[in-house]
């Protein structure tokens, strides 16, 4: 009976390991992964281009140059005739221009020390604070005028991606309104983070991907829509014909409309967004092919709310792409470091000199 059980069990974990290989990668095509670690084509051998001509251009001379170099022909080139100064009236000026060499400035510290005449006590002078210490001050006045204005904006975005602080794991967070962005280490990913920026302030809107922390501080939601295209990406590189293919097309439709914003009237935009919520129960109400498509249908049936809040609202945009390039700097950064300290050689600590 054991054995039975046994083998039944096996049989159930073959299976479901079966099904995990005829899932597709992620890519950055169709997940949130990282452009760099896709496949690049090859790009196609570039033909030669004729260069269009135009009129020539030179360099403004520097009125006051530092030095003049008078270059005198000494010989004819075709003859072998010398030359004098005067045979060379004409001159064909231009300005050769070259760095200081950098030098390093070395600021010797004597810190005095002696007795002080009326207690006796030693005494020593203070180091000068060094150029951190005498940044903070400046650098959190900024930051607290950041932060009130972005806590001021009525449409907030929020991101955050994975940071080393001390040899443990915390969130970069980035809050961003239509004017400034504010970055903030926290070591949660939680909803306390989003809380404690906001300091009680209520945007009307946020913008988010559908992670559950941002939700809720706002009187509306927007999520990205380009995480969504993504996830619809995955689940017809999964196999679904159904559900994903239809709603990926109904996105794009949501998206061009954003763009066209400015040329159309509310009314009509009000008339868009009916019409992309009715398209949207008609694909509510199909059924997936494929596990990857039943899912994603959970998922927006769940956020159906979030999708297209930003086709009435000008002032929002249909991604999270602005907070997205904020953070892709400390992205690179941190995968470098990484990528360093994997390829470094290991050290020797009882190597002596």
């Amino acid at each position: 009976m054991a054995q039975s059980e046994q083998i039944t069990a096996l049989l159930a974990r073959v299976a479901a390991l079966e099904a995990r290989l005829n899932t597709p990668p992620k890519t950055p095509d169709n997940s949130s992964a990282p452009p760099s670690t896709g496949q690049k084509a090859n790009r196609p051998e570039a033909g030669k281009t004729q260069r269009k001509g135009r009129p020539g251009v030179t360099r403004t001379l520097d009125p006051n140059p530092d030095k003049v170099h008078e270059a005198y022909a000494k010989a004819c080139s075709c003859c072998g005739a010398r030359l004098s100064k005067a045979d060379q009236p004409d001159v064909h000026a231009y300005d050769h221009i070259d760095l200081p060499p950098i030098k390093p400035v070395t600021t010797r510290v004597n810190l005095h020390r002696g007795v002080c005449p009326c207690c006796g006590n030693g005494v020593s002078a203070p180091p000068p604070a060094n150029m951190l210490a005498r940044a903070a001050t400046p650098f959190a006045a900024a930051g607290r005028r950041i932060e009130a204005e972005v806590r001021a904006a009525s449409v907030i975005a929020s991101d955050e991606t994975s940071a080393r602080v001390a040899g443990k794991t915390h969130w970069q967070w980035v809050f961003g309104g239509a004017t400034a962005i504010r970055h903030v280490i926290a070591p949660s990913r939680g909803k306390a983070v989003a809380a404690g920026f906001l300091a009680g302030a209520r945007p009307k809107v946020w913008i988010s991907d559908r992670l559950a922390a941002p939700a809720g501080h706002a009187e509306q939601h927007q999520v990205c829509l380009a995480h969504l295209i993504r996830d619809a990406q995955f689940a017809i590189d999964d196999g679904d014909i159904i559900f994903a293919p239809g709603f990926k097309g109904l996105l794009k439709r949501a998206c061009a409309i954003g763009r066209r914003r400015d040329e159309l009237l509310d009314a009509t935009l009000a008339k868009h967004r009916r019409d992309l919520e009715r398209r949207l129960d008609r694909l509510l109400a199909t059924c997936p092919n494929r596990p990857a498509g039943m899912k994603l249908k959970w998922a927006i049936a769940d956020c159906r709310a979030k999708l297209f809040v930003f086709v009435t609202r000008r002032d929002v945009p249909a991604t999270n792409n602005v907070l997205e390039r904020a953070l892709r700097p400390s992205v690179i950064f941190r995968n470098y470091a990484a990528r360093t300290i994997m390829r470094s050689p290991p050290t020797n600590r009882w190597q002596t000199a």
